[in-house]
């Protein structure tokens, strides 16, 4: 096979649908062992799904590794497909538990790449200000292609076999979100807050009963404050001087002339004074009791 057949061949590209884990989509980042920037994910999908494409990149593996690496195991080849039942980590740690009855690939690559989100109304790109977006755990799908590794000169491990690069990312809707840490399992939220809700109680993490509907009341009208009404003014009364009276007679006037005709008035409340109560009991009793003057009104 010629070396642009080859080319052809190796640069075949396979689409997988599954969910995307330590995804680094939108600013190209370099590892702690690495000064390569780099964009990365782990993808990772069901055994029972994309059967069809599983079995195509089989078949891909086992004739790239036959042109690139003629005459070496195939068993020996790092297989860029993990599977939770058969990949032993290098560290000794367990495999992570979101890979539990799944394949799994880590895909890296340094050119630049295609993020897109699925809307209702079609496709749209996504740009760094989009991070929000990318979470471990989210569906996707994904296009990947692979690499000849080739054992640099001095290379005691004669590390051979194939690596993944990817192209294109796709988000869908979806996709339990995953607590991961680097090199650490995900953290059990159950575990951690079982205790502290037995402690708090049967009621803990129940919503709460809901309450009446309370009666909403329309806004009161607000009127504009009234302008006060000017009173009538009225004009100051005249002040008038005190009058003299006019029915009285002159002071020098002359008496007027007696009546002959009408008999002396006594003033009124005046009477000639008479014996007392107390000297008409005692003139009853003794009645020959001589009198004296001035009892009855007379001069001594």
């Amino acid at each position: 096979m010629q070396t642009d057949q080859m080319k052809d061949f190796l640069g075949q590209k396979f689409i997988l649908e599954g969910r995307i884990f330590h995804s680094n989509l939108l600013t190209k980042k370099a590892k702690k062992d690495k000064k390569r920037e780099t964009f990365d994910t782990q993808f990772v999908w069901s055994k029972n799904s994309n059967q069809a494409v599983y079995q195509q990149i089989l078949q891909f593996l086992q004739q790239a590794g036959q042109m690139v690496h003629p005459g070496f195991n195939p068993a020996a080849m790092i297989n860029p497909i993990k599977d939770f039942d058969t990949y032993v980590k290098q560290n000794g740690k367990p495999n992570d538990p979101w890979t539990q009855g799944c394949f799994w690939v880590n895909a890296s690559t340094g050119w630049e790449i295609q993020v897109a989100k699925e809307t209702p109304v079609g496709l749209v790109q996504l740009g760094p200000e989009s991070e929000v977006e990318i979470y471990s755990g989210r569906n996707a799908c994904i296009q990947i292609s692979f690499y000849a590794q080739i054992p640099k000169p001095g290379d005691v491990n004669q590390r051979r076999g194939f690596g993944v690069n990817f192209h294109v990312i796709l988000l869908k809707e979806g996709g339990d979100r995953v607590a991961v840490s680097e090199g650490s399992a995900p953290v059990d939220l159950n575990q951690v807050f079982g205790q502290f809700k037995s402690q708090m109680g049967a009621g803990y993490g129940q919503a709460p009963a809901p309450q009446a509907p309370q009666p909403q009341y329309a806004p009161q009208p607000q009127y504009a404050p009234q302008a006060p009404v000017p009173q009538p003014q009225y004009a100051p009364q005249p002040q008038y001087a005190p009058q003299a009276p006019t029915n009285l007679p002159p002071l020098n006037a002359p008496a007027p002339a007696a009546n002959p005709f009408q008999a002396p008035v006594a003033a009124p409340g005046w009477a000639a004074p008479g014996p007392g109560p107390g000297q008409q009991q005692q003139q009853q009793q003794y009645p020959n009791l001589p009198s004296f003057p001035g009892q009855n009104g007379q001069g001594y």
